[in-house]
């Protein structure tokens, strides 16, 4: 596996490639971009090399790219407060200084779906910078690890870390990311729950207590030797699998079913609330605390209801 390379116009980066099992590929390199001062020409050439290198548009490619973008980007808002379909290239941590250059490293993170992984987490320290200005002693942050928008979930942690001595004059940026695949945790299946209110009818229920004394009797005769526990377990299973047969499966609500009852649940909505407040700001008092139970124990019951 050698690593591809490439270079620039004042500017150079480098990769190498690692196969990963599925047919997947992790791509891990480095990058000096241009100065901030170079042309917008420049710079566009140098970062339509790197995502090319890189492989950004392949899905089976987990990239981590370190850079100096030699750019104040700024930072992002959380995710709380971004519009649904809003860029995420930038997180809400770091130091929210832009210039031209980094406008322009915005928009190339924007375009290729790549994130900047440090902006998403808060530094303990509160230090952000990776280079500080000889003249003047201001920090800026110019180096970022570069992730795939959709492989956030994937950072375990990125930071600055300023206390680490390195042969360099920019700070060294951390990065902890996990590269395996990536599996969702299975989901146990749900039962499907029967529609108890049909057993308010006489005949279903009399269906219902005969199939469960049918099979509560053949159970026992299949199994005289069986101990309490196993006819317990047995017979609890039982109960459910009948009501599915006899009632029939409990339909989910039509989404519109509160607002055919919004006017008289809302009073009910109402009187609950000023219960809990009355009952706050008297908690010892155990007549309060009675009545916002039974508010509380009203409106449940017309939700069911309804």
């Amino acid at each position: 596996m050698a690593p591809g390379s490439a270079v620039a116009i004042a500017g150079v980066h480098c990769r190498l490639k690692v196969p990963l099992a599925g047919q997947r590929t992790w791509v891990v390199g480095c990058g000096y971009a241009p100065i901030s001062s170079e042309s917008s020409a420049i710079r566009q050439a140098f970062y339509d090399e790197v995502s090319s290198s890189i492989g950004c548009a392949n899905s089976q490619t987990v990239v981590n790219f370190f850079l100096d973008a030699n750019a104040s980007p700024g930072v992002g808002v959380k995710s709380k407060y971004r519009p649904h379909g809003a860029p995420r290239s930038f997180g809400p941590y770091g130091l929210r200084h832009v210039n031209g250059a980094g406008q322009e490293f915005r928009e190339f993170l924007q375009l290729r779906k790549l994130a900047s992984a440090a902006s998403f987490f808060r530094a303990r320290s509160n230090s952000y910078a990776t280079w500080t200005h000889p003249r003047d002693g201001e920090g800026y942050q110019l180096d970022h690890w570069l992730v795939k928008q959709s492989h956030i979930g994937r950072v375990r942690n990125a930071c600055t870390r300023s206390s680490l001595a390195v042969d360099s004059d920019h700070f060294p940026v951390y990065l902890e990311i996990a590269i395996g695949t990536m599996l969702r945790r299975q989901q146990p299946a749900r039962l499907k729950k029967a529609n108890i209110e049909a057993l308010l009818e006489d005949d279903v229920r009399q269906a219902f207590a005969d199939e469960v004394g049918k099979r509560i009797a053949a159970h026992c005769a299949a199994h005289p030797n069986a101990t309490f526990e196993e006819r317990a377990e047995a017979w609890r299973n039982i109960l459910p699998a009948v009501a599915l047969e006899t009632c029939g499966v409990c339909e989910r609500r039509h989404q519109s079913w509160f607002a055919a009852f919004q006017e008289q649940l809302m009073v009910l909505v109402v009187g609950r609330n000023l219960a809990r407040a009355v009952f706050k700001r008297n908690s010892r008092d155990l007549g309060l605390k009675a009545a916002a139970k039974a508010a509380m124990k009203t409106l449940k019951q017309a939700v069911r209801a309804a």
